[in-house]
């Protein structure tokens, strides 16, 4: 053999070993990686519960990872999660340490970076170090997506970008956060979509709609749901009595007073059976039986249950996940799993009847938030004659009545009230009888406000 093949030979090998020894190397640094990340990844899943009337976090194997203590929580976005003690929202971390101190009488997750936050009567947008990156100065607002942000301007509805610069210009009678490139818009009584250019890609034609995710929206045609693409084609026909957001491939959807979900063949994945559901997040979603909150994964097995304790991978039967705890409720009677009407006090979708335009949507990114004037009549002592008198209103999804929020969620969505009509009234009785009375109750009715806004179940 001539020097000269020996000499590629061994080049040929050494060549061949560097490769080897480069492969080795990205091997190790990917396992590296996972080991880093994959922990990371675990901790970043949590999970708003309930327990013992406080408000903490669970991680994707039930575990409580943040100890109950809050009396308010929202689910983590970008690293953080609203939580509220007394009558003020701050941010925790996944440790559960307050990142950003409890001032905002309201507060949204984090979407794009930012937050949207309600201070007084006007909504602005904070960062993840609680400094306000556009003062509050909007009456209505809602999360940023895909860069930009519903606002609402002088009673018509356009978009901003980060700086607050308009991108699209106010026009819409409501509108909604972009997601998959889409955002859902209102023109008079027909729901559309627009792009980010602001061109309407889905004329508006829908009585109802949500936001698209994994290429699909959820729409109301006459008093049915169903899914449409992004032409705005039906892929699965309405037929459903509530319906919400596609996420890894499933959605909830609401049949026979029964929440379940479906694929995106329109095919059962999980039977109709809660009384109560929420959208898939991130691997799990919320659900409720015997009026107990549970969180159920993709097989429909329960991985929390507060009813029966932490249980993990509860066997699912034929698409049931219903376990022996829930055979009989407090009274020993059968829980209502049976096609019953479900709980009036379900905040996910409305109740048949209420007004506003998504009337069964079942959301999984909050809706903008108005701050609109609703009537309240202040009590009638005589001689104060019946009036009746506007006070701010953090009203949730847009035009909602303050009266069907409240019927549905009974309480449980955020409600502060700041002075009063009745105390205007009683203090000015005392200090100028009935004419004091009137005096004090105009004052008292005005100056009073009400947070009232509409979240999930949390």
């Amino acid at each position: 053999m001539s020097a000269e093949m020996v000499e590629r030979r061994n080049w040929l090998g050494m060549a061949r070993d560097n490769r080897l020894i480069l492969l080795g190397i990205a091997v190790i640094l990917f396992v590296i990686v996972l080991i880093i990340t994959l922990p990371l990844f675990a901790r970043s899943q949590s999970y708003p519960v309930k327990m013992n009337g406080k408000y903490g976090y669970i991680d994707r194997k039930g575990k409580v990872t943040v100890t109950p203590q809050f009396d308010g929580a929202q689910p983590f976005t970008d690293g953080y999660a609203a939580v509220k003690l007394a009558d003020r929202w701050g941010y925790i971390d996944h440790a559960g340490k307050l990142v950003i101190s409890p001032q905002y009488d309201l507060a949204d997750p984090f979407s794009d970076g930012l937050a949207l936050v309600g201070t007084g009567r006007k909504l602005g947008y904070i960062d993840t170090k609680g400094a306000f990156v556009i003062n509050p100065q909007y009456q209505g607002a809602g999360q940023f997506g895909d860069g930009r942000a519903p606002v609402n301007i002088n009673g018509r509805w356009g978009y901003i970008d980060k700086q607050a610069k308009t991108v699209i210009n106010p026009q819409f009678d409501e509108a909604s956060t972009f997601s998959d490139g889409r955002a859902m818009i209102r023109l008079a009584d027909r729901c559309g979509f627009i792009d980010h250019a602001g061109k309407m890609v889905i004329n508006p034609q829908f009585e109802g709609a949500g936001d698209f995710h994994d290429g699909y929206a959820a729409v109301r045609s006459g008093n049915r749901f169903g899914y449409v693409d992004k032409s705005g084609k039906f892929i699965i026909n309405p037929q459903f009595d509530a319906a919400g957001d596609f996420s890894d491939g499933i959605a909830l959807v609401k049949i026979a007073d029964r929440y379940g979900y479906i694929d995106k063949s329109g095919k059962f994945v999980i039977n109709p059976q809660f009384q109560d559901a929420g959208n898939f997040n991130a691997g799990l979603a919320p659900v409720w039986l015997c009026d107990h909150e549970a969180y159920i994964n993709r097989k429909g097995q329960f991985i929390w249950n507060p009813a029966a304790g932490t249980v993990a991978g509860s066997a699912a039967a034929s698409g049931s996940v219903i376990p022996s705890v829930y055979a009989a409720g407090a009274s020993g009677q059968p829980c209502a799993v049976n096609p019953q009407p479900a709980s009036a006090s379900t905040l996910y979708g409305d109740a048949p009847g209420e007004q506003g335009f998504s009337q069964g949507y079942v959301e999984s990114i909050y809706r903008p938030v108005v701050i609109v004037d609703q009537p309240v009549a202040p009590p009638p002592p005589p001689p104060v004659a019946a009036m009746e008198y506007s006070q701010p209103v953090y009203s949730g999804r847009h035009r909602e009545s303050v009266k069907a929020r409240r019927g549905r969620s009974k309480g449980k969505s955020t409600a502060i009230v700041v002075g009063s009509a009745a105390a205007g009234a009683g203090i000015g009785a005392l200090a100028g009888g009935g004419k004091g009375a009137a005096i004090g109750a105009a004052s008292g009715g005005t100056a009073g406000f009400i947070y009232d806004r509409l979240t999930h179940r949390h």
